[in-house]
């Protein structure tokens, strides 16, 4: 404690008495925002849980917790401000428990209090790291399953997100004499409100943390936490675009543009870990934790050194506390340049290191490729000369730096020749982790391809119409906003332009406004308004390095079925106006001439009680016409009118084939739910009204058991069975009307 300004330990009564009672730096700063204020920050957060609700943000599981966040905000700003902290921590256990159920939250809250309880021992720090790293490996023994862990693997990714590297920056405050703070403190720290939905989290610094709670206005730190938000909604929606419409295989490669395309779409990827990261620390920002943004512009960086600063603060932070200055001053008797080099190096070693350490917590793999060498190596060594340069010329910028500033052009002009060759840089060199082979990466710069494909370009013209006013909304949000480091000196100004962008937002997803679109339009508004695999991942089911740290799902299914149930107000075909009581065998039916949004599509019903479009009776002279039955993914359930594939096979074959004077028409007789029984009926009974060429019947994994459920219902409502033989082998089994439902399965089967 001699070398560092903190003060000596308390006494025992006084230490028990800071670990009990939380510590305010500033709580004059932690007042009520006023009421008028107090209302805008609760409209702009319902707006908020409407867009993630609209857009399915994430996983279902974080539209559960925003709604618990939010509702918590409104408890904790008006609490007494010795009660914030506790009540903060308390909220987020139960954040825990309405993700991860009950048995799952109870064990990772246990595992967790154990971990801090041993991060808090009285006892000298060294011997509570070697404790920990005791700890450690057993845990590594677990979760490689060399001994059977007696708790749910759903807890793994979140247990190891929370404290693989917020427990190294703990233990390596307290050795240079940060106090541990109280009891809430410390917990809350640890287990931070979001990040159960988060396995990728931004790396919080504990001193920063405790500093920074409620360093600002109130009403300063949760407006900007609420502009961040936005900002990091909006970055995921960008992603969802770029994802869906930009990413191409290496293999497609084969022009200069789609180069381009292929090497931009994939570092534009980044943009879920900001959003990400600007949702989480949005939300923490609610709650008076006045922590700094995770990424400042990091696509305008002027050298790889500045890309570093810039595209994950918490992270270079992290790195320049606990390993960059440590080995610098160690060194720095030998020379600022040798300091310079090795600390440099290390700090990209440790970095790769942790990296693969982060995925071994969230996938139980501890990857070592080719990709990740290169990658590290090329930047390592970059960074290196970037240092060294920036060192040299640091004397010149201090002196550039003491006079004024005027506007030069030639000194623009390089600095944006800087940003567009590091931009270019950054691309290559993010482009080969989504390479198979070292070989594949090099033939893809073999551009051999010089033809235009219309149907792409179409696309493309579409997709950036929409593109288009995503663009004006985070124009709109960041430039009425306001300064994140200056206080909000209008909350009208900023209420007004953090709502309007949502507004914008909300009205960009909704299907009455999108549906008026073009087909092309409407699909890729559609597209928006749920996370899905692009056509890539789908065929290969995997993603980039990120993108597989954030979809930790995919190697754990157990957190997957936790983390997305089924939404709310997701309903079922029956429980919808599409759907009627019918008085003959098919008990139900679809009602002619509806019109609504059906699982977040365009759904309407034509007059004759099909989900397709209008058809005469009578089939046109040179027409060949087919019905098609199924159940609802023949329907489309939960796909526009003119995406169902029906729709898309009859068009593109009245495209291609209509050189003769044929015409091809599909009648969609497919219903969802519908039993095979209930299929026959409507073939029989509506179907052959129509003058038919040919039948395609589309069978259901579930054929059987819808079978035995629709012949108990028409039994049980009086029903008999159209068909003779039908109700022949009925009356062969025993089954009769009124019969017990476990004795009906049996006499079915």
């Amino acid at each position: 404690h001699r070398m560092t300004d903190s003060p000596r330990p308390p006494a025992a009564a006084g230490r028990l008495t800071a670990f009990l009672v939380p510590t305010l730096r500033t709580p004059e700063k932690a007042r009520f925002p006023g009421f008028l204020r107090f209302a805008l920050l609760v409209v702009e957060l319902a707006l908020i849980l409407l867009v993630i609700d609209q857009f399915q943000i994430e996983n279902r599981a974080f539209g559960r917790l925003m709604t618990l966040a939010c509702g918590g905000f409104l408890v904790h700003s008006w609490l007494p401000v010795r009660l914030r902290l506790p009540f903060f921590t308390l909220l987020s256990m139960a954040g825990i428990a309405a993700v991860l159920g009950r048995a799952a939250s109870a064990q990772l809250i246990t595992l967790g209090l154990g971990l801090c309880a041993v991060a808090l021992l009285p006892v000298r720090v060294l011997y509570r790291t070697l404790i920990m790293l005791v700890i450690c490996a057993l845990l590594i023994a677990l979760r490689v399953d060399y001994l059977h862990a007696p708790w749910s693997s759903a807890i793994w990714p979140i247990l190891g997100s929370m404290f693989m590297f917020r427990m190294i920056i703990f233990l390596y405050d307290q050795s240079h004499g940060e106090q541990p703070g109280s009891v809430w403190e410390t917990i809350s720290y640890f287990f931070l409100l979001p990040n159960v939905c988060f396995t990728l989290f931004p790396v919080v610094d504990f001193k920063s943390f405790r500093r920074t709670y409620y360093s600002e206005e109130s009403w300063q730190c949760y407006q900007t936490g609420i502009r961040w938000m936005v900002r990091g909604l909006v970055h995921l929606l960008l992603y969802r675009f770029l994802y869906y419409y930009a990413v191409m295989a290496p293999t497609e490669v084969s022009t200069l543009a789609e180069l381009v395309q292929y090497l931009v779409a994939n570092i534009a990827l980044y943009l879920r870990v900001s959003g990400v990261f600007h949702l989480c620390i949005g939300i923490l920002r609610l709650y008076g934790f006045a922590l700094p943004e995770t990424h400042f512009l990091y696509y305008l960086s002027a050298s790889v050194n500045d890309f570093w600063r810039r595209a994950n603060i918490y992270w270079k932070d992290f790195m320049l506390k606990v390993f960059y200055l440590p080995v610098f001053f160690k060194l720095r008797r030998k020379g600022n340049s040798v300091a310079l080099i090795v600390s440099t190096a290390v700090v990209v070693v440790v970095t790769w290191a942790l990296h693969s350490y982060q995925v071994f917590w969230l996938s139980k793999s501890f990857p070592i490729r080719w990709q990740d060498g290169v990658f590290w190596t090329a930047l390592g060594t970059l960074m290196v000369v970037n240092t060294l340069s920036e060192n040299r010329s640091s004397k010149a910028r201090g002196r550039h730096a003491r006079g004024k500033q005027q506007f030069n052009l030639a000194q623009r002009l390089v600095t944006a020749g800087k940003i567009l060759a590091t931009f270019s840089f950054m691309c290559a060199l993010w482009s080969i982790w989504n390479c198979n082979s070292f070989g594949e990466w090099i033939e893809m710069w073999k551009l051999t391809g010089t033809g235009r494909n219309p149907e792409a370009i179409a696309t493309a013209r579409t997709a950036a119409l929409i593109f288009l006013p995503m663009i004006t909304i985070v124009m709109l949000i960041e430039g009425a906003g306001g300064s994140d480091s200056e206080p909000e000196k209008s909350p009208l100004r900023s209420f007004g332009a953090t709502s309007l962008g949502l507004l914008l937002l909300l009205g960009f997803g909704t299907p009455e406004i999108y549906n008026r679109l073009d087909d092309g339009g409407s699909r890729i508004v559609q597209s928006f308004r749920s996370a899905r695999l692009n056509r890539l991942d789908a065929e290969r089911m995997q993603g980039g390095y990120y993108e597989d740290l954030m979809d930790v799902e995919k190697f754990n299914v157990e957190l997957g079925v936790i983390r997305n149930s089924k939404p709310r107000g997701w309903k079922e075909l029956h429980e919808t106006r599409a759907m009627r009581p019918s008085a003959d065998y098919l008990l139900t039916e679809l009602v002619p001439g509806v019109d609504m949004t059906y699982k977040g599509a365009h759904m309407t019903v034509n007059e004759w009680g099909q989900r397709d479009r209008d058809y005469a009776l009578e089939k046109p002279v040179g027409t060949h016409r087919t019905a098609i039955l199924g159940a609802s993914y023949i329907m489309g359930s939960g796909v526009a009118n003119a995406e169902t594939f029906e729709n898309l096979v009859e068009d593109r074959m009245n495209a291609e084939w209509s050189e003769d004077g044929r015409s091809f028409e599909i009648l969609n007789l497919a219903v969802g739910g519908y039993s095979p029984l209930q299929r026959l009926f409507a073939f029989e009974d509506r179907g052959l009204k129509f003058d038919l060429d040919m039948a395609l019947y589309v069978a259901h994994e579930n054929e059987v058991f819808r079978l035995y459920r629709h012949i108990s219902a028409a039994l049980d409502r009086g029903r008999p069975a159209p068909w003779p033989e039908l109700q022949a082998l009925l009356e062969r089994a025993g089954v009769t009307q009124g019969m017990a439902g476990d004795l009906l399965d049996e006499k079915l089967k």
